[in-house]
């Protein structure tokens, strides 16, 4: 992550910091359980930005020789980590809006409408700020995630003190938060799956076969086999393979495989290498895998 990327995480942190020390406050004040377990969950998701702060900052570190690919894989395992969070804060609002439900109690509604109010705006606030580049960076994801998390919960607490202030409807509040935890579950395991893809080393989203096909439309190239294709982080995708050409010199066989190194980057893979064989050398087998 840039360090533009960082001081926005920042600035994110500090707002929510605010939020937190607001909602706590008032939360005694207004003698309401709602904007307590809302600071409680954003005291969370400022637990996970402060990770996500960290993850960009490592990852930043150059390789070594005991780390050869560096420490891109940072901001994978903090969306990891992200993810199970957002699924804990989901299991979290079912559980305190199930409670609510079977013991209802008062509040001053129209306090609550008013803090929650605000931090609503905040929430919202950070998450149009960190969705700029959140398609393109998964630990930025992770971090956008939690703020629509955080202004769901908030968006929860406003609607049940509106309905207590005005018409004395208690339960609204615990249905309207499982809703809001039902959409963030979604969003948390999406997220998951992604961050356990990159993990395992799946590839990126690309037919490989299909890159192969086009490699053997290109002049000189007898076969491709042996071939590996993953994702190192959301910004970089590695391709490995074995070339079989046919080339009078090694100055046609590099070229050919120029050519093929060049077909295989259109397709959004940021790093090729490919082992130059000879045809009489491989045999006349394929295997892609």
């Amino acid at each position: 992550m840039e360090k533009s990327g960082k001081g926005v995480l920042l600035w994110v942190v500090l707002l929510n910091l605010a939020i937190i020390v607001s909602e706590i406050y008032f939360s005694a004040v207004s003698n309401s359980v709602a904007l307590l377990s809302d600071a409680m969950h954003n005291t969370g998701d400022i637990s996970a930005l402060l990770l996500a702060l960290a993850a960009a900052t490592l990852s930043e570190r150059k390789a070594t020789k005991k780390k050869t690919f560096g420490y891109s894989r940072a901001e994978i395992i903090a969306a990891e980590i992200n993810s199970l969070l957002i699924l804990a804060v989901a299991l979290f609002l079912v559980y305190e809006s199930l409670k609510k439900i079977t013991h209802p109690s008062e509040i001053k509604g129209r306090l609550v409408m008013l803090v929650a109010s605000i931090a609503l705006a905040g929430n919202v606030a950070s998450a149009l700020i960190l969705r700029e580049g959140s398609e393109h960076n998964i630990n930025r994801k992770g971090a956008y995630l939690h703020m629509v998390a955080d202004a769901g919960t908030s968006l929860a607490v406003v609607g049940g003190g509106a309905a207590s202030y005005f018409f004395g409807l208690n339960i609204v509040d615990p249905l309207i938060g499982i809703g809001v935890a039902v959409v963030i579950f979604i969003g948390g395991m999406r997220l998951f799956m992604e961050a356990v893809h990159i993990l395992m080393e799946g590839a990126p989203d690309v037919d490989v076969e299909e890159i192969r096909k086009k490699a053997l439309k290109i002049e000189g190239v007898k076969d491709m086999h042996s071939i590996r294709c993953w994702k190192l982080s959301d910004k970089e995708a590695y391709f490995v393979g074995h070339l079989v050409v046919s080339a009078r010199s090694l100055k046609d066989a590099v070229g050919i495989r120029k050519s093929v190194e060049r077909c295989i980057k259109k397709e959004g893979i940021t790093n090729v290498t490919l082992q130059i064989e000879s045809a009489e050398e491989c045999g006349e087998k394929a295997n892609v895998l």
